[in-house]
């Protein structure tokens, strides 16, 4: 229908597709494929990561991704991580200034 969608594949489920709201005119899938984002909502395989900032958003590397605000897991926040201050480092760890993370 001209709409964009997310299409994975697993053995349990098979094909599962998922539709995205998104504005057309600012859509874009992001360099690592499993994100998209638009002018106002960022996608992790085709879900919305609640709270987002699509206008800072940017995609780290092992599952991790951070906008101006918040540090994101997948689709989860990592609480209380200070995403200027974020630091990787080797899996499962990572840290900002006050904490280490795991």
């Amino acid at each position: 229908d001209n709409k964009w969608t997310y299409v994975s594949y697993d053995e349990g489920a098979g094909k599962r597709i998922i539709s995205l709201q998104v504005d057309e005119s600012t859509f874009e899938i992001m360099n690592d494929k499993e994100y998209a984002k638009d002018k106002s909502k960022v996608f992790f395989q085709g879900n919305q990561i609640e709270g987002a900032d699509s206008k800072t958003f940017k995609v780290l590397e092992k599952g991790y991704s951070c906008d101006k605000y918040q540090v994101y897991m997948d689709l989860e926040t990592v609480i209380g991580a200070n995403p200027k201050h974020f630091k990787l480092m080797e899996y499962p760890y990572s840290r900002d200034e006050k904490t280490i993370f795991c």
